[in-house]
C-alpha cells in the first residue's frame, strides 16, 4: 500500500484532514485523511454502496461538514469554498434533480412530440446552466469536442442515455472547471465516444485540469495515476494504479460462502407454456420526429424463445425502437407492428402489453424519483407502473424477499430509494424487471452502475431465467456484457438496419 506524506515535495491540490461528513441520513464518513497532490489523477472506487457517490459530492460541498477540514488548495487566496461550484464540476448519473428534474416530467412524453411545452432544449439546457452563450469561442470547441451539433436542437427528455452522458460532460467542460470530478461517465457510450472521451479526458489531464473519476474496481483506465478505494464508508488503501492491479490480480479467484436462496425459487411456474409465435414482428416501421426519421423502414421479427442483443451507436434508435414494444411510444398505432401475435391497435391497452414484457433502462431509471421504499419499487414490476398499486400476495411478498436475498441486499428493502446508490437503485430495478417472470424480457443496458462481481452475479441470474421458451432482447454498448447463449444480432445506425444475424 501506498503511504503518501502530506509535507511533499509536490505541492498538494486538495487535501481531506480528519474529515467527518454524512448524508441527510444513512451512513456517514469518519476521520477521512486523503491527499492529492498536482499532476495525480485519482479513481475512486469500491463497491457497491460504499459511499463513492457521497464522497465526491462532499468534495464539492454538497455536505456539511462536521469534524476537520477540506483544503482546497486550488481556490483563490479571495475565494471561500461558498463558491466552490465556480471552480467544481461534478457530473454524475442519473442527474442532480439541480440541474434536471424527471420528477415533472412523465416517460411516455419524451416519445410523444406534441406534449413537449416548457422542456428545454440541449442549447438551453447548456446555455441557462453555464451562463455560456453560442458566441463564447468555447462553445463551437465543446459542441464539437463531444458531437452535440446535431442534438443542439432537441428537448432534453428526448436523449438516450448516451446523449445525455454526452450533454452532461459537456455542460461541466463549458464551465471551465479547476476540478472535473466524473462518477462512472463511459457506461452507455458507444465504442467511439467511448475512445473520443478517453482522448478528451488525456487532453484534459496536459491542460492542467485535474480530475477525479469514479469508476468500477476493475476499470482503471491507463492515464490514471493513483486509487483510492473505499469499502463500507471508510477508506479501504491507497495505491498507485500499478499496486491497485497488483493487488486485485492477486485476489482474484477469492471464494466466498455461498448460503443464498436457489435460483430456480426465484422464477415460480417457470415452465409455463407461451401463449404466443411471434413476440414481435414489424413491417416497413418508420418513426419520424420533427421531420426526421428516427428510424426508417425497420423489417424486424423476434419470435417466441429467441435471443436478440440489439446493438448500434448512441442515437442509432434503439431506445425508440424499444418504445415501439414496450408500449410506450404514440407512433405504433401508425405502423405494422404485431405484438404476440396481435395486430398492434387492435384493442389491446397498454397494460396488456406491459403485463407480459419485463423492462429495464437508463432512461426508466430517471423517472424513479418519488421517495418511495426500494422494495416498494421493485414491486411496481408486478404492475408496470411508477407508484405503487394494490396489496401484494404472499407468493409476491416471497418472491421479492428472495430475489433481495439473491443480491444479499436485505437490509435495503426498507430503505428509501433515492437514498441507495446508483449501482443499489439499479439492482432493484433489475429485480422489478424480473418479479412477474415475464415472457418477454428487454434489458437495456442493464449493468450500469454494477461491479464486476454484481454483473456476474446477475448474468447467473439471467442465465436461469432464459430457458428455450422465454424471450429476450438485450442492449448493451460493451461486447463482454452480452450473454454468450445470445445468438441472434440486429444492428442499427441512423435508423436503419445495418445488420441482421
Amino acid at each position: 500500500m501506498q503511504t503518501l506524506d502530506p509535507v511533499s515535495l509536490n505541492k498538494p491540490f486538495l487535501r481531506l484532514q480528519d474529515v467527518s461528513f454524512s448524508k441527510f441520513v444513512g451512513p456517514a464518513f469518519h476521520n477521512l485523511n486523503w491527499v492529492v497532490q498536482q499532476s495525480e489523477t485519482w479513481v475512486i472506487t469500491g463497491p457497491g454502496g460504499s459511499g463513492k457517490t457521497i464522497l465526491a459530492e462532499a468534495l464539492t460541498g454538497q455536505h456539511r461538514v462536521q469534524k476537520g477540514q477540506v483544503h482546497y488548495y486550488f481556490l483563490p487566496e479571495t475565494e471561500n469554498t461558498w463558491n466552490l461550484k465556480k471552480y467544481v464540476s461534478f457530473i454524475s448519473f442519473p442527474p442532480s434533480e439541480r440541474l434536471i428534474n424527471y420528477g415533472k416530467f412523465y416517460y411516455q412524453q419524451r416519445f410523444n412530440s406534441s406534449d413537449t411545452e416548457g422542456i428545454v432544449s440541449v442549447t438551453e439546457f447548456l446555455q441557462n446552466t453555464t451562463g455560456v452563450t453560442a458566441q463564447d469561442e468555447i462553445w463551437a470547441n465543446i459542441v464539437n469536442l463531444m458531437n452535440l451539433r446535431d442534438l443542439l436542437h432537441l428537448e432534453i427528455i428526448k436523449l438516450s442515455n448516451g446523449q445525455t452522458r454526452k450533454m452532461l460532460i459537456a455542460q461541466a467542460l463549458l464551465r471551465q472547471p479547476k476540478l472535473l470530478i466524473l462518477d462512472n461517465p463511459y457506461a452507455g457510450l458507444d465504442k467511439q465516444t467511448r475512445h473520443d472521451l478517453d482522448a478528451l479526458v488525456k487532453n484534459l489531464i496536459q491542460h492542467d485540469t485535474e480530475l477525479i473519476l469514479i469508476t468500477d474496481q476493475h476499470d482503471i483506465p491507463v492515464w490514471a495515476t493513483h486509487v483510492l478505494l473505499l469499502n463500507n464508508f471508510s477508506i479501504k488503501g491507497t495505491y498507485t494504479r500499478a499496486e491497485y492491479l497488483n493487488k486485485s490480480i492477486a485476489e482474484t479467484g477469492e471464494e466466498k460462502e455461498n448460503n443464498l436462496p436457489a435460483l430456480n425459487t426465484l422464477f415460480p411456474n417457470h415452465q409455463a407454456a407461451p401463449e404466443y409465435k411471434v413476440a414481435v414482428k414489424m413491417e416497413n416501421t418508420t418513426i419520424t420526429y420533427d421531420g426526421k426519421k428516427v428510424l426508417n423502414n425497420i423489417n424486424w421479427t423476434v419470435n417466441q424463445g429467441e435471443k436478440w442483443a440489439l446493438l448500434g451507436p448512441n442515437g442509432s434508435g434503439k431506445t425508440t425502437l424499444l418504445s415501439l414494444i414496450n408500449g410506450d411510444n404514440p407512433q405504433a398505432f401508425a405502423n405494422k407492428i404485431y405484438l404476440f401475435d396481435r395486430r398492434k391497435g387492435t384493442g389491446e391497452s397498454i397494460w396488456d402489453i406491459k403485463k407480459r414484457i419485463g423492462f429495464i433502462s437508463p432512461e426508466l431509471h430517471l423517472y424513479f424519483r418519488q421517495n418511495l421504499m426500494a422494495k416498494t419499487v421493485a414491486a411496481t414490476g408486478y404492475t408496470d407502473t411508477l407508484f405503487p398499486k394494490g396489496q401484494l400476495s404472499s407468493q409476491q411478498e416471497q418472491t421479492l424477499n428472495n430475489f433481495f436475498a439473491f443480491y444479499e441486499i436485505e437490509h435495503l428493502q426498507k430503505k428509501h430509494f433515492l437514498q441507495l446508490s446508483a449501482g443499489e437503485q439499479r439492482l432493484v430495478l433489475l429485480i422489478r424487471s424480473l418479479v412477474k417472470n415475464p415472457e418477454l424480457l428487454i434489458w437495456d443496458e442493464p449493468f450500469q452502475g454494477l461491479s464486476a462481481d454484481l454483473i456476474q452475479k446477475t448474468q447467473e441470474l439471467l442465465s436461469t431465467y432464459a430457458t428455450p421458451a422465454k424471450t429476450i432482447i438485450f442492449v448493451s454498448h460493451y461486447e463482454h456484457e452480452i450473454p454468450t447463449w445470445i445468438n441472434k444480432r440486429i444492428y442499427l445506425e441512423q435508423g436503419q438496419i445495418k445488420e441482421l444475424v
